[in-house]
């Protein structure tokens, strides 16, 4: 019996990395598009102004942060004009859609324009934590992560058809240095962290080319690298156990990143398999 986390890994493993002609796939959302309920924010860094009210491509944001202004509902979009440019993050934390209206983030605007690209640029921190010493007592299990789109806690997600950055000009050291490697901090173009809410459902990633993310190549446990979706223990565990369902990555190329390239599932559960072959019954606590 293959069960719904095992076939969310496999869909995730079927979709990295494709190329069209050897250059990264692109593609755009309709001229227009919005959803059926929701609401549509837009953000343009070269025609936005963080004092319009964000709703309509005549008047849209400039920069990301606004997004902390909004408590996103189901159906609601986040939309990205092709061509723009933007330093900052996107966190999405305990935001949840549904199977009839997801939330979406996405592009819009000519198809004449390069994707919207957001360059983390080491910002965008949060903290790890798998509540215990790992495997081997030199691999960090806690600490600061810089994430440019970080999904915590969230349900029936879509992130499509963006460039994502997460670099730095200087590997800096952090707080300190609970990292007994080489002290860098972890880096990741996406995040995805399933915690407190049981099991983080429907998450798609579609069209993503993620590059230079400086992660810590040392590092095997923290979310570090490309796309990385980790599970730590939840807060109260009346809430069950924090895993993954129905978890798509498809047509996403991923290039120049540290330390992993895609990862989906790595676990504070790790005891209970250590390496050996999952079984049904391990999987369904």
């Amino acid at each position: 019996m293959i069960n719904k986390l095992v076939s969310a890994l496999i869909v995730a493993s079927m979709g990295i990395g494709t190329l069209t002609n050897g250059i990264p796939a692109v593609a755009y959302a309709a001229e227009g598009d919005t959803a059926s309920v929701g609401t549509t924010y837009y953000f343009s860094s070269t025609k936005g102004d963080n004092s319009n009210d964000g709703t309509s491509q005549n008047t849209p944001w400039e920069t990301l942060d606004k997004l902390k202004t909004v408590k996103l509902q189901p159906g609601d979009q986040i939309l990205l004009e092709n061509g723009s440019v933007f330093d900052g993050t996107i966190h999405l934390v305990d935001v949840h859609g549904t199977a009839e209206a997801p939330i979406k983030v996405s592009n819009y605007g000519s198809s004449d324009a390069n994707r919207p690209i957001i360059n983390g640029n080491g910002q965008g921190l949060w903290y790890q934590s798998y509540n215990g010493s790992m495997d081997n007592a030199n691999h960090r299990s806690k600490g600061y992560v810089s994430s440019t789109v970080l999904l915590y806690d969230v349900d029936f997600v879509e992130v499509s058809n963006l460039e994502i950055t997460n670099d730095v000009d200087d590997f800096q050291f952090y707080g300190n240095n609970i990292n007994k490697t080489d002290g860098r901090i972890d880096r990741t173009g996406v995040a995805g962290m399933a915690k407190n809410d049981g099991t983080m459902q429907h998450v798609y990633l579609d069209n993503l080319y993620i590059h230079d993310v400086a992660g810590n190549l040392e590092d095997k446990h923290m979310n570090n690298g490309g796309i990385q979706m980790n599970v730590t223990p939840p807060d109260d565990p009346a809430t069950g156990i924090a895993r993954y369902d129905d978890i798509h990555i498809t047509n996403c190329y991923v290039d120049n990143v540290s330390r992993a390239g895609i990862v989906v599932g790595y676990t504070y559960q790790n005891a209970a398999f250590n390496g050996q072959q999952i079984s049904d019954e391990v999987m369904k606590l």
